[in-house]
């Protein structure tokens, strides 16, 4: 052990040596120093000296870069990351992730440098959450901004990316990322994983008090033709269940959907979101609370009659009113049941219904009443 930690010790001089300049030597040796620092990086890490390893690796990346081998700056400045990290030291290593994603940014790695900053939030996410969700951001931002890359590759990291603002409760960020994510599998002809979104897009909505903009968005969606074979998935079905159970106002409607098979293959984070709702997540408008709304039509029975139960239209004027009934004897008003039963039933009239006699009788009077 005493000799490789003197081997890695020498091999640190020696790369320090290369890096200086002199009379007869005008310019540093990057590459004789880059092939140095690795051996001495390789030493320490095999000695669990994790802080030194991470110093070896970090002079390493440096002069690699020098070198203009961006990949290999890279690589090393993500070794020394990973080292400051066993170490403990959590914003070393953040400064080492962030170098790192920015050499495979300007190699032109998009795909490396994303997932690099994706490790570097999951390392420092507790330990300084806003510098992690800025490393989220710049990843997401990274994919969007791309057009050399397959799409395909950018699937990974925007599942990330929802995890890791879920988690942390950041919802709003958490749909735009969904909304990317579902344009993704969409442009893939991944019809299952975009409906996955979007029940995932119904669920954060919905626990953002946003009722209204979970209803607007699926029923586009729905109404989409060029997403027909998406809308016709079971997680959109069920998404468009969730919105109505809301709309019942009913605990059990709601338990009963959220306890569905479905939901376990989403994000283990959106998941845990849908088992958590309750009816007190989501304000719903009164004008949406219940099926089909509240302005149903009143229905009247006409059984008796010899018709079934049928909407009921505004009742005309009733006749009778006039000299001809007192005429009658008041006959006028009785001859006509049907339209005094059927008014009584509708609004409440300050007068009794009249009584119905013989079946027969009535058709009759009413009969001679009309001519």
């Amino acid at each position: 052990m005493e000799t490789r930690r003197k081997e890695a010790a020498e091999a640190m001089a020696a790369g320090a040596k290369h890096e200086k300049t002199t009379l007869t030597k005008w310019k540093p040796d990057w590459e004789s120093a880059l092939a140095e620092y690795e051996r001495a990086g390789t030493c320490f890490k095999g000695l669990k000296d994790h802080a030194s390893a991470g110093t070896a690796f970090a002079k390493a990346a440096n002069a690699a870069y020098k070198c203009e081998i961006l990949a290999a700056a890279g690589k090393h400045y993500e070794s020394a990351a990973q080292m400051h990290r066993d170490a403990k030291d959590l914003s070393a290593a953040a400064d080492m992730y962030d170098r790192s994603a920015a050499c495979y940014f300007e190699d032109g790695s998009v795909d490396r440098g994303a997932d690099v900053l994706v490790k570097g939030a999951r390392v420092i996410e507790d330990a300084d959450a806003e510098r992690a969700t800025s490393f989220i951001e710049r990843a997401v931002q990274a994919w969007k901004e791309d057009d050399t890359k397959p799409i395909e590759f950018s699937v990974e990291t925007y599942k990330a990316a929802v995890s890791f603002h879920l988690r942390a409760r950041r919802l709003r960020e958490a749909i735009d990322v969904l909304e990317e994510l579902l344009e993704a599998h969409a442009a893939l002809r991944q019809p299952t994983g975009a409906a996955k979104c979007a029940l995932s897009i119904v669920v954060a909505r919905l626990h953002a008090d946003d009722y209204m903009g979970a209803h607007t968005w699926l029923g586009a969606l729905e109404a989409d033709l060029s997403r027909a074979e998406i809308a016709r998935q079971e997680e959109v079905a069920t998404a468009r269940e969730l919105l109505d159970a809301f709309a019942s106002q009913s605990d059990e409607t709601l338990a009963a959907v959220v306890g569905k098979r479905v939901f376990i293959y989403l994000d283990a984070q959106a998941l845990k979101l849908a088992r958590e709702l309750t009816l007190q997540a989501a304000a719903v408008p009164v004008e949406h609370v219940g099926p089909r709304g509240r302005n149903a039509a009143p229905t009247v029975a006409l059984e008796s009659f010899g018709a079934s139960s049928l909407p009921l239209p505004p009742p005309p004027p009733l006749p009778g009113d006039d000299d001809d009934d007192d005429d009658e004897g008041g006959a006028g008003t009785a001859a006509r049941p049907a339209l005094a039963a059927a008014a009584a039933a509708a609004t409440p009239a300050p007068r009794p219904a009249p009584q119905l006699g013989d079946f027969g009788e009535v058709v009759e009077e009413f009969t001679d009443d009309l001519t």
